[in-house]
């Protein structure tokens, strides 16, 4: 298994799981209405434009010199690049395409309930799935490196992390110590004003939601190429 060619590792360069899910769709509403009023500019050029180009391309009268075929082609060529048509056409096409991707973005935020949050799972599920592959267990998961989260070991952190996401209203008795520690370690990024965390406050935030995209922040797995390093980095 490659991470760097994983769709699940490669949606943290489509999707930001920084940012807060309504700035992003606001940010991406934004960008593509630039879009679409860049693709109306562009458009409304071209075709300002066109008669000249038509002109320029238009066949010579049969009566004209055939020696002057020369000079027909460097008036044409001169007319497409005076009036800027190649290159206006291609900024079309590339407005045209951003919008398009984009849109697809948006729509892809709008799949799930918590379509960050499921991002984030989807990468912890792909790095559970590795690390199994490469013959990981939870034992060996607890005796790897490199450490991370409260000296964890980075395995730990990412095996322990896929049991809770895929059991969130009854986490085992590993996935609570480990998320003890991680907890009391970084409280404010559980919603929790400061530690120490009383272990019946750690099972009850657990039982909350998955918390997949708060461990891959704290890990600085936003990208496609951090998690896949961090991945490939476990021993």
């Amino acid at each position: 298994m490659d991470p760097m060619k994983s769709r699940r590792i490669a949606d943290l360069d489509v999707v930001d799981i920084t940012q807060n899910l309504g700035q992003a769709r606001e940010l991406l509403a934004l960008r593509i209405a630039k879009a679409a009023a860049d693709i109306r500019r562009l458009d409304a050029e071209l075709r300002a434009i066109a008669p000249q180009v038509g002109n320029a391309l238009r066949p010579v009268p049969v009566n004209h010199p055939t020696a002057d075929d020369q000079d027909d082609d460097y008036w044409a060529t001169r007319g497409i690049l005076e009036t800027g048509f190649a290159a206006k056409h291609e900024d079309l096409v590339t407005a045209r395409n951003s919008a398009h991707t984009l849109q697809a973005e948006l729509l892809r935020l709008d799949e799930f309930d918590d379509p960050l949050g499921e991002v984030a799972k989807g990468v912890i599920v792909y790095g559970w799935e590795y690390l199994k592959d490469r013959g990981f267990g939870s034992q060996r998961c607890s005796a790897s490196s490199p450490s991370s989260l409260g000296g964890l070991p980075l395995a730990k952190v990412v095996w322990e992390t896929r049991n809770q996401v895929e059991h969130v209203t009854s986490p085992k008795k590993h996935v609570v110590t480990t998320f003890d520690v991680i907890m009391n370690a970084y409280p404010a990024s559980f919603g929790i004003s400061q530690g120490p965390v009383p272990l019946p406050i750690v099972k009850a935030t657990l039982r909350r939601r998955a918390w997949a995209r708060e461990i891959l922040i704290l890990l600085g797995w936003t990208s496609r190429r951090a998690a896949a390093s961090g991945l490939v980095s476990i021993r």
